[in-house]
């Protein structure tokens, strides 16, 4: 649970499993973020070297099939992009790399981050920031490898279904799960 702090031990743990040849997936969401230094999902992200901003979520009136849900087509030729043209993310947090993370996919120019404690929700305002977004990102550490994405909704089953985000989801698991 993203809410709950992780223990120092069990912290030195998570890296020490993906430095032997392990495969981690952390993903955050919209409610939380803000570049977290306890021990969250967002500050093991951050060890890593990829802050999760968030209290808010990604908007891209040019590439937005509904509320909430931001198509993304800036994507970089990986094996976790294979058979990719685009995926959908609902309500996403972003992206904010400090360390040798590769950025596998953005949200378009046109997007912004709607931040929440802004005045005017659904209208880019000064101070928020503009596209493109960070939203997905890998990193090979050690033997092991770490995927970093800006919504884990991606892999829930209604939305796998509703936003043909089958390959994505596939490609990510078989990448975390591949030869080292």
């Amino acid at each position: 649970d993203h809410n709950y702090p992780y223990s120092y031990i069990e912290v030195l743990a998570i890296v020490a499993y993906v430095e032997q040849g392990g495969g981690l997936l952390i993903c955050e969401s919209t409610w939380s973020g803000n570049q977290q230094r306890d021990y969250t999902v967002g500050a093991l992200a951050y060890l890593f070297g990829v802050g999760f901003i968030g209290n808010g979520k990604a908007r891209d009136p040019e590439h937005t099939r509904r509320e909430g849900v931001v198509d993304i087509h800036d994507i970089v030729c990986h094996p976790i992009t294979e058979h990719v043209s685009k995926f959908s993310l609902v309500e996403a947090a972003y992206l904010n790399p400090t360390g040798p993370a590769t950025v596998l996919a953005r949200s378009s120019a046109d997007s912004w981050f709607d931040d929440s404690s802004m005045p005017e929700a659904g209208v880019k305002e000064d101070g928020e920031p503009s596209g493109p977004l960070p939203v997905l990102a890998t990193l090979n550490l050690g033997k092991g490898r770490v995927v970093f994405l800006a919504d884990g909704m991606l892999f829930t089953n209604g939305w796998l279904d509703d936003l043909n985000n089958h390959q994505p989801a596939l490609n990510i698991f078989n990448w975390l799960a591949g030869d080292r």
